[in-house]
């Protein structure tokens, strides 16, 4: 069986599994809602006819299938080729070709060009995200998300952005043009954070590596409260069972014990 039908609590849908190293039994936990139900109820809150969704870090294509069986227009974007196909299939048996924009490109602060290997910026794409897959040495483009935005957002629609980069997010977050576009545009964004992926920790020999490793949590943690104290000022920040989280100081104690989605509504 290549193709599989999801009876969705968002509606039906088809996906081809060929290629797809998620698997049925992933699909499965989104046909009958076991899958991340914080996110599920997200995208139900948030998401509608009068929605412009920006998928960063689209993997397999299925929030932006939920996306649009909501409604919504969408734009997406897929870094890793083999990824991007599996994404690209499960569009087009659905005919959302219209609805749903799928790029092969990777989304950082610029635009620029990058090659898939171990050499490369793990600032734009972590090495984890194409492990063990065949798509090394490839090279594909960089697009600018605060330019992306500006070019597909339409007046007068809401704006919805899912950014899940395997660590690449620390970067946007460090950039001052990619939060004035949020702010600009009152973006509502769903936000999954990976401490440290985008400065990978490094074993040392002699007995080093236990003080490398507790000053590596401790920039992580350095890092995550200079970041969210910024947003902070211009943003609600919320876990995605929509409990507020009042300071940055909380953020970084949720991250550390645990909790790695969160919430930034620029409204």
């Amino acid at each position: 069986m290549t193709t599989k039908q999801i009876n969705s609590q968002f509606g039906v849908f088809s996906v081809d599994l060929r290629g797809d190293f998620y698997g049925a039994s992933w699909w499965e936990k989104i046909e009958n809602g076991s899958y991340e139900p914080d996110t599920m109820n997200f995208l139900r809150s948030f998401v509608d006819h009068d929605t412009d969704f920006v998928d960063v870090g689209a993997a397999n294509g299925a929030m932006s299938l939920i996306s649009a069986l909501l409604g919504a227009k969408v734009l997406a974007y897929e870094a890793v080729p083999g990824i991007y196909e599996v994404a690209k299939k499960n569009i087009e048996i659905n005919n959302l070709e219209n609805v749903i924009d799928l790029r092969n490109v990777a989304i950082s602060n610029r635009d620029g060009v990058m090659t898939l290997s171990s050499r490369s910026n793990p600032k734009i794409l972590s090495s984890i995200t194409f492990s063990g897959l065949q798509d090394a040495d490839t090279e594909i483009q960089v697009k600018s998300l605060e330019n992306a935005i500006e070019r597909f957002h339409a007046p007068g629609r809401n704006l919805v952005v899912k950014i899940d980069i395997e660590g690449a997010e620390w970067k946007l977050l460090n950039d001052q043009c990619t939060l004035e576009s949020f702010k600009k545009h009152k973006a509502v964004v769903l936000l999954a954070i990976h401490p440290g992926f985008h400065r990978p920790f490094k074993v040392l020999p002699l007995g080093a590596t236990k003080i490398s490793k507790t000053l590596w949590h401790l920039h992580n943690a350095v890092e995550c409260f200079q970041i969210f104290k910024v947003i902070h000022s211009d943003a609600r920040i919320l876990r995605t069972n929509f409990d507020v989280v009042r300071s940055a100081k909380r953020v970084v104690a949720l991250m550390f014990g645990g909790c790695h989605e969160f919430i930034l509504d620029f409204r």
